[in-house]
């Protein structure tokens, strides 16, 4: 449903409300909250749909798809935050742009 057929664009608010309402009614499945949290992954929300891998993760501690979502998560945020802290260490080093 999220990433749509050939042609049709995926109803995303429709894909949402039915989600939500799924994990509302059942919140202790964890295939809903998984949904969710691809979901959000999708809409560029990393951080909200963490909330719901790692929801998954309690739900179902050998959730294979939460925990590589996570791990790629973590992953990605420890690069970032390697990238950023070298940078900063050039900028002392060398100092900052002059424009």
């Amino acid at each position: 449903c999220l990433r749509g057929s050939a042609g049709v664009k995926p109803d995303f608010e429709r894909i949402l409300a039915a989600l939500e309402k799924a994990a509302e009614i059942q919140p202790s499945t964890a295939k809903y909250h998984l949904g969710l949290g691809y979901y959000w992954k999708l809409r560029g929300e990393s951080k909200r749909a963490m909330r719901y891998f790692k929801n998954v993760k309690e739900l179902d501690p050998k959730n294979h798809e939460a925990i590589r979502e996570i791990k790629l998560y973590l992953d990605r945020k420890r690069k970032a935050e390697e990238r950023e802290s070298a940078s900063g260490k050039l900028k002392k080093l060398f100092g900052a742009s002059k424009k």
